[in-house]
């Protein structure tokens, strides 16, 4: 069952949600975005370190403190979807969307800091089958399922939000007769 579980979670930790946070990061120009994409991208592989250290007997306050910079991170990537969210220029369905995405998110990084910190905190509620149901349901279908249908959507959407969120086409560039994407 713990093969099972781990090969599920990083398939959303290790594709879904760094593929998410970086199409956030793009469309929010802003430092938090991109601290979220960056911190993302290091903590899922530093949380595998995390775990595997804990099950070979090593102290557990190095995947208490990996699990805290990768949720953190993961929780700014959430902050983002809400913040997209917010923008009423563009269709409702779509601002629900990212709205859900990022309320999942933000929820499932709660439950996963919680949980790791289980070594130090009196969490007993807080086992694997309870985080499958939690943790699993809200990453999968409120956050992963979500956000993808959203950044889809999006895709489609001419309309941009005010401010500092803008999407930009590709930049081109002529060479000679022909104009290329860059």
């Amino acid at each position: 069952v713990i093969v099972l579980l781990t090969a599920m979670h990083f398939h959303h930790a290790g594709f879904v949600l760094p593929l998410l946070a970086g199409l956030a990061a793009n469309a929010d120009r802003g430092g938090l975005a991109r601290t979220g994409a960056m911190g993302v991208a290091a903590g899922v592989p530093l949380v595998a370190v995390g775990i595997t250290a804990t099950q070979l007997g090593l102290p557990p306050v190095l995947e208490s403190v990996v699990v805290t910079i990768t949720s953190a991170s993961a929780f700014l990537v959430a902050m983002t979807h809400l913040r997209l969210a917010a923008h009423r220029e563009w269709p409702l369905k779509l601002r629900v969307l990212f709205a859900v995405a990022g309320t999942s998110l933000a929820i499932s990084m709660l439950l996963a800091l919680t949980y790791g910190w289980r070594f130090f905190l009196p969490v007993q509620f807080l086992d694997i089958p309870w985080m499958r149901a939690t943790h699993g349901t809200a990453n999968a279908f409120g956050f992963a399922l979500t956000g993808m249908i959203a950044w889809n959507l999006r895709r489609s959407v001419t309309t941009r939000p005010p401010g500092d969120i803008v999407t930009r086409p590709p930049a081109r560039t002529s060479t000679g007769d022909r104009t290329v994407d860059r």
